[in-house]
């Protein structure tokens, strides 16, 4: 996988689907082994055909090996790659696919267990990203919660922003999502963030971001928040209502070496340094409301840590 990375990417998870599946597709050549032994054992010599038991089942014997070549060749060419900047699926021997959702587009990650998944540990994953026409959907992939998990923490890595842990997520992991406001507003708009700013206005974007936060803020998810959506009093009182609140404590100077180079930030662009430093510290306050506090000035591997065990305390 080394090969296929990005400058710069490194890799978080990569798995095959779970062994199950290779199971599931080994039903029919058991029972032509099956069948081929119960007509060696009870068809009679002398069928008018030489060696036919012998026939019969070396005909099945070969059936379930190239079966069960087809069926591990199938199972090797599924992969799903997670790294910190993009998720990769793959698919397919002879004409090959390959769906790569870039991980700062991702606005959305839930899981799905049966009983009998959660038992032999496997589960359905799927991903909404902004702009996607439906759910990307990753089948019978073993550990679900923990790729889950890695999503989120990738995803405020990438993204650098604040964000709120709303009630934790089942201990099955069943059903928990991540969701990212601002990527959800893009979605809704069709449009950029900046744009949104540069030709409809701040208070369209307000309007829209305050609608969609009773949606983002469903049970067992975690949510991404721009850093003035908590500035609006009935936002705050919502988000207190139904989230365990987590700050994420920055200086300027921290939070520009993470997100200066990525662009899209309106209320950022054309204003100096010393503006910045007015309106961070005009938000201060509201901020220090949250629940938690977690000093995000450290290496992002110790934050993201530290905000994941509140998550799931």
């Amino acid at each position: 996988m080394s090969s296929e990375l990005l400058p710069g990417e490194n890799l978080i998870v990569k798995a095959h689907q779970h062994w199950i599946v290779v199971v599931k597709s080994l039903v029919i050549p058991f029972f032509l082994l099956v069948i081929a032994a119960i007509v060696d054992i009870t068809v009679k010599s002398g069928t008018g055909i030489p060696h036919f038991r012998t026939i019969v089942s070396l005909v099945a014997i070969a059936i379930a090996g190239l079966w069960l070549i087809v069926v591990w060749v199938r199972w090797q060419s599924t992969a799903y790659t997670l790294t910190d900047q993009r998720i990769k699926i793959e698919s397919g021997v002879f004409g090959r696919s390959s769906k790569t959702i870039p991980i700062d587009r991702i606005q959305d990650c839930t899981t799905k267990q049966t009983l009998f998944g959660r038992m032999l540990g496997y589960g359905r994953v799927e991903v909404d990203a902004a702009g996607a026409q439906g759910a990307e959907v990753l089948n019978h992939l073993p550990s679900p919660g923990t790729f889950r998990d890695q999503v989120f923490v990738q995803s405020e890595r990438r993204r650098g922003g604040a964000s709120t842990a709303p009630a934790p997520a089942n201990p099955s992991g069943s059903q928990a999502g991540f969701h990212d406001l601002d990527m959800m507003i893009e979605d809704h708009a069709g449009m950029a963030i900046s744009d949104i700013f540069a030709l409809r206005s701040e208070d369209v974007f307000r309007t829209i971001e305050s609608e969609l936060l009773p949606k983002a803020l469903e049970p067992g998810a975690v949510v991404a928040l721009g850093g003035g959506t908590t500035m609006d009093d009935g936002n705050w009182q919502l988000i207190r209502s139904r989230a365990t609140t987590v700050y994420l404590e920055a200086s300027l100077d921290t939070i520009w070496s993470r997100i200066g180079n990525l662009g899209g930030r309106p209320l950022a662009a054309g204003r100096s340094r010393a503006e910045l430093q007015e309106l961070l510290d005009s938000r201060i306050s509201r901020y220090e409301e949250s629940d938690h506090t977690v000093d995000a000035n450290r290496d992002l591997d110790s934050v993201a840590a530290e905000v994941m065990h509140i998550w799931s305390a």
